[in-house]
């Protein structure tokens, strides 16, 4: 992950001025080669689609996202809800989290990195592939029905 000076200030910033009991943070992907750019932004566009930044605000725990390459928590938020131990058995621990959060009358707010924050995921089309596939029927709650 890359943070441009400044970046993580402003993320504070941003966290504090929100209220949020938790701020995710969504980076830039920074997709080098062929087999990056053919799946990895489809992540991006598929979960800003459906789950744009104002619905974060419904308090419904299945309006929730997070990104566990960036959370800030809140400490009294994070240790009501148990911490990640609360999410151990979970393979999406951090949305999990978020909807628990929710769940619990907390707050989740998400920042877009832009060109402030990057991450490469993945270094190929078998990574992004398989990286992903391991999260799609948890991500869609499980349910087959809901796989596009």
């Amino acid at each position: 992950m890359t943070w441009e000076p400044g970046a993580l200030a402003g993320a504070l910033d941003y966290f504090r001025e929100s209220g949020a009991d938790l701020m995710t943070v969504w980076p830039q992907q920074d997709n080098r080669t062929l087999g990056e750019r053919l799946l990895t932004p489809l992540v991006d566009d598929v979960l800003l689609t459906l789950l744009p930044w104002p619905v974060l605000n419904i308090p419904h725990r299945s309006a929730s996202a997070a990104n566990g390459q960036v959370m800030i928590f809140r400490r009294a938020a994070y240790d009501g809800l148990g911490g990640h131990a609360a999410v151990r058995a979970e393979l999406l621990e951090d949305v999990m989290l978020a909807r628990a959060l929710k769940e619990a009358g907390g707050h989740v707010t998400l920042m877009l990195g832009g060109k402030h924050v990057r991450v490469r995921m993945y270094r190929s089309y078998a990574e992004s592939a398989q990286g992903f596939s391991r999260n799609l029927l948890s991500f869609h709650g499980g349910q087959r029905a809901l796989l596009p």
